[in-house]
């Protein structure tokens, strides 16, 4: 069992998949890549990118049929890739997001590449005082975690979870997010895993490689758990209690020199559009 535990298929309704067509294609390359399971995650972002939740169902209902009648057999799961802002509890409150598997016990959570709220920690707080788990969407390609884990660490030990983007351990963002995915794995701040396709143009080109240098940096028992067991105990709303956590390099090792920011920066932004905005 595989689950993509974060992926932009459902047509129309973000900067995903555009079509139907699309939808198929990339439903298609995720059962060659032996995905079982995804968890279908579009951009919400209040007052500027949203969705109202009946739109979203209809979709997820129409996709579910359209697998069944190509005979690809993978599940769908409810979700929603929410951008942090200070109105996140107002959003909740008023039901105008969607959590994982419509369980109201997990969210997944991004955050701007190069900014992270002061107030985040408290939100978290107040959110896990709810019954409901912030799940931080690709941390390593956020520049304000890659230079400073210790605080990545400080929210996950507030309560929140975090997802890393296959592709990033293996380059596909560039070499720094490579080395900070490998940090992250290999301390034991990821608890999930997922594609974040978009589109069908290169889906899951990398995945497999992506699966099996994880695999090689981390073992077989703890990939298992990262693929399969993790997601599905969120998926059915059972607790996941987050790593024991070990920084696996000298404090240095990823800071950015300062002569170099527009390369680091550059690096980072490899295929994204926008510095601030959702990916």
């Amino acid at each position: 069992m595989i689950i993509d535990f974060h992926s932009h298929i459902l047509p129309g309704i973000d900067d995903g998949a555009k079509t139907w067509t699309d939808f198929l294609e990339i439903s298609q390359l995720a059962a060659a890549a032996g995905i079982t399971h995804m968890v279908c995650t579009p951009h919400f972002i209040y007052k500027e990118v949203e969705f109202k939740p009946e739109t979203y169902y209809r979709l997820l209902s129409e996709a579910r049929y359209k697998l069944r009648e190509q005979g690809l057999n993978i599940s769908l799961i409810s979700g929603s890739e929410v951008f942090y802002v200070p109105k996140l509890l107002f959003c909740l409150k008023e039901g105008l997001i969607i959590t994982i598997n419509n369980g109201n016990k997990y969210l997944m959570v991004e955050f701007a590449r190069f900014d992270i709220p002061n107030n985040v920690g408290e939100t978290i707080t107040m959110l896990k005082n709810q019954g409901i788990t912030p799940i931080i969407a690709h941390p390593e390609r956020n520049l304000v975690f890659s230079n400073e884990p210790e605080l990545l660490i400080k929210l996950i030990k507030r309560g929140a979870l975090s997802q890393l983007n296959v592709g990033s351990i293996v380059g596909e963002y560039g070499d720094k997010i490579r080395k900070t995915a490998e940090l992250f794995l290999k301390s034991g701040i990821i608890h999930l895993l997922g594609s974040d396709v978009h589109s069908p143009k290169n889906a899951f080109r990398n995945f497999n490689l992506g699966m099996e240098t994880i695999e090689r940096l981390v073992g077989v028992k703890m990939t298992i758990e990262l693929k399969d067991i993790n997601p599905l105990k969120i998926i059915k709303g059972d607790m996941l209690e987050p790593y024991f956590i070990e920084l696996k390099y000298k404090k240095s090792f990823l800071k950015i020199d300062p002569n170099n920011i527009k390369r680091n920066l550059k690096e980072l932004l490899r295929g994204g559009k926008d510095l601030n905005g959702p990916s």
